[in-house]
């Protein structure tokens, strides 16, 4: 049995240090875990931004479609409270969708004019659409930032680039770093200081926990806890870490030490939206965010509603008027039009 293989395999108190040498050669994945931080430390700041926004624009979004009011003030005054604020408002008021790249003509790529207009205009994205945006706002508002190419496993073949996250320096002290990554359908809201030497401090939200990882001087994976039933579903010692007394599934591995140029973040669209393997966002229509702090997922089988303690709610979709009814009272802003030619395309909504 799998989980006896795992109970023999891994001592209850194995760090993720231990855990690296017991695993070397097992789970192919050639992460060396050390015990210190490393950064080129001049990645950050050579990537020029491409973005077609401004300084003018950037501080009337944050303002007015986050509403943080006085952000300039609040980032001088507290660097780090300004972008947990600016995470949380995120995912409270632009959606984690995959409306816009599903539409009834097929597969649809919006390039960075078009992205901006779904941020702009609250219609939300993936993290091609919101993380790049958001990295482009920071810079507008005078941070050092970069974009780390992120990947995800894939059942059906080797890792890409699927995902990208915004890293943040001199966000608190010369020679700090952090990890920012509003743009996912998990309630993640703070940054993440990236100083730590084996994992980062626990986040719990919504009843899901998370933490941090480093699996490489160059790669921090995002986890999430889990147990040794759902690992016998993974079946790859590759995919989890057993840390701190308790198992942890990955989600992401960030490429800390790289970066990438908004117009890459193309490639991330296309592998998303283009390779289905593996990829959630494939399957059918969805619809993520946290309004009013609670998690509201929405597909159009079903909406579930969670809470900040992470009881949720369950209500049964049966037909396109429902649906069309829990988007309207959760999103607003988001379009019927772009909804209906997305529904169109997957073809999955009861009648």
């Amino acid at each position: 049995m799998y989980l006896q293989y795992l109970r023999q395999r891994i001592p209850l108190r194995t760090s993720i240090l231990q855990w690296t040498k017991i695993n070397k050669g097992v789970s192919g994945t050639g992460f060396k875990a050390e015990p210190r931080v490393c950064f080129k430390r001049n990645v950050s700041c050579k990537v020029p931004s491409e973005y077609p926004l401004t300084k003018t624009e950037a501080v009337s979004y944050v303002e007015k479609i986050l509403d943080i009011p006085d952000c300039q003030t609040l980032l001088a005054e507290d660097p780090l409270s300004f972008i947990n604020t600016l995470s949380v408002q995120t995912k409270a008021r632009i959606p984690f969708t995959n409306i816009s790249f599903f539409t009834r003509e097929g597969v649809y790529l919006p390039n960075l004019d078009e992205s901006k207009e779904l941020m702009l205009s609250r219609q939300g994205g993936n993290c091609s659409i919101i993380n790049v945006f958001t990295e482009a706002v920071l810079r507008q508002l005078g941070l050092q930032t970069y974009l780390a190419p992120s990947s995800t496993f894939r059942f059906g073949g080797p890792r890409m680039i699927s995902h990208s996250a915004i890293i943040i320096k001199d966000l608190v002290r010369s020679g700090t770093f952090h990890l920012v990554d509003p743009g996912t359908r998990l309630p993640i809201f703070k940054a993440v200081s990236l100083e730590f030497k084996e994992s980062s401090p626990v986040q719990i939200e919504h009843g899901i926990h998370f933490k941090y990882i480093r699996a490489s001087l160059g790669a921090i994976q995002g986890c999430r806890k889990t147990n040794l039933a759902e690992l016998e579903k993974l079946r790859s010692p590759a995919l989890f870490h057993f840390n701190d007394g308790d198992f942890w599934s990955e989600m992401f591995t960030y490429n800390i030490n790289e970066s990438m140029s908004p117009s890459s973040s193309a490639e991330v669209q296309r592998n998303i939206s283009t390779d289905p393997t593996g990829q959630v966002l494939h399957e059918e229509l969805l619809l993520v965010g946290f309004p009013e702090g609670e998690m509201v997922d929405i597909n159009s089988k079903r909406c579930l509603i969670t809470s900040r303690s992470g009881n949720t709610i369950r209500t049964s979709i049966t037909n396109s008027d429902d649906l069309l009814k829990l988007v309207e009272q959760f999103f607003p802003c988001v379009s019927s039009a772009a909804l209906n030619s997305s529904l169109e395309y997957f073809g999955r909504c009861p009648k």
